[in-house]
């Protein structure tokens, strides 16, 4: 049985941060002791930058506090009309985005 994914609810882990680039997360790279030696010798830094647009610093605003995904697609189809089309899709692809580089997990309601 599948899951439609607007019945579940998307709790961020990292906090939505702003400078005069524009709209980012942070989150930190890998834990792994192997990952920690390649940022030693190879100078990278401890944490990889998300740069979103504003699509996405919407969404990811939207979501504070846990809430279901209707919600947020809702709220973006308010703020941004027939821009946010299609919707759902763009939705869907920047969640799941998301969930794979650790930024966010998603709960059943």
């Amino acid at each position: 049985m599948l899951t439609d994914l607007r019945e579940l609810r998307v709790i961020p882990l990292a906090e939505l941060q702003r400078d005069e680039v524009g709209a980012f997360l942070e989150r930190e790279r890998s834990g792994s002791r192997l990952g920690r030696l390649l940022e030693r010798w190879l100078r990278v830094p401890p944490t990889v930058r998300v740069e979103l647009d504003d699509f996405g610093a919407a969404a990811w605003k939207t979501m504070r506090g846990g809430v279901p995904v209707r919600q947020v697609g809702e709220e973006l189809r308010r703020e941004f009309g027939d821009a946010a089309e299609p919707l759902w899709e763009r939705l869907a692809e920047f969640i799941a985005l998301a969930e794979r580089g650790g930024l966010l997990r998603l709960e059943a309601l």
